[in-house]
């Protein structure tokens, strides 16, 4: 059975995203991490870790600990800043993770960034 992290665990995305698996055929183990223990207590996982908020510098080391005590094979990040974070550490997290470059990440978090990029690519934006 496939262990999955999801980040951001009993938020509506993520919550979503938890249900697509549960009627996928196959069955997955979900480790769900937040911040906020209200959220967490929703989150509809296997089991449920309390973290540091992502600005707090023991998020990383926290985190790391987690995927290692679980067995964590992959992580599903979706809030914002979660994912901002995943993209500049992802060398120091020891875990699978499906991101576009650091540059992307960077620019879609962006949306100046992002309607600068996309006019110079003739792409129509409202301007």
């Amino acid at each position: 059975m496939k262990r999955i992290m999801v980040t951001g665990a009993g938020g509506a995305p993520t919550t979503n995203f938890v249900r697509s698996l549960r009627d996928a055929p196959e069955p997955f183990y979900l480790i769900g991490v937040d911040a906020d223990k209200y959220n967490l207590e929703r989150a509809e996982v296997n089991e449920r870790h309390l973290v540091p908020r992502v600005s707090d510098p023991e998020y990383l080391a926290v985190l790391c600990d987690i995927i290692k005590e679980t067995g964590a094979e992959f992580i599903f990040s979706q809030p914002d800043q979660e994912v901002d974070f995943l993209s500049r550490h992802r060398d120091e997290v020891p875990i699978r993770m499906f991101l576009p470059s650091r540059d992307t990440v960077a620019t879609c978090l962006d949306k100046f960034s992002s309607f600068e990029r996309w006019e110079k690519s003739g792409i129509k934006v409202p301007g």
